[in-house]
């Protein structure tokens, strides 16, 4: 069922990073150096709750995947 956290708007949309980054086959570590980034920086993007995320380096995933 729904949890009021998964029906909360207030905050920014979850993003599905974790499966679209599965369904191309790619670790973080992978995902990371196709980005010029870390895995750590892909680590923290995938977490649900993260609200440090930048427009630049979201782009650049989306590129990616």
């Amino acid at each position: 069922g729904l949890t009021p956290q998964a029906t909360d708007c207030s905050g920014p949309p979850a993003l599905p990073i974790v499966s679209l980054r599965q369904q191309a086959g790619l670790t973080q570590a992978q995902l990371a150096k196709t980005v010029g980034s870390t895995p750590s920086v892909i680590s923290r993007l995938e977490v649900a709750d993260y609200a440090g995320h930048s427009r630049s380096m979201l782009r650049r995933i989306a590129a990616a995947l």
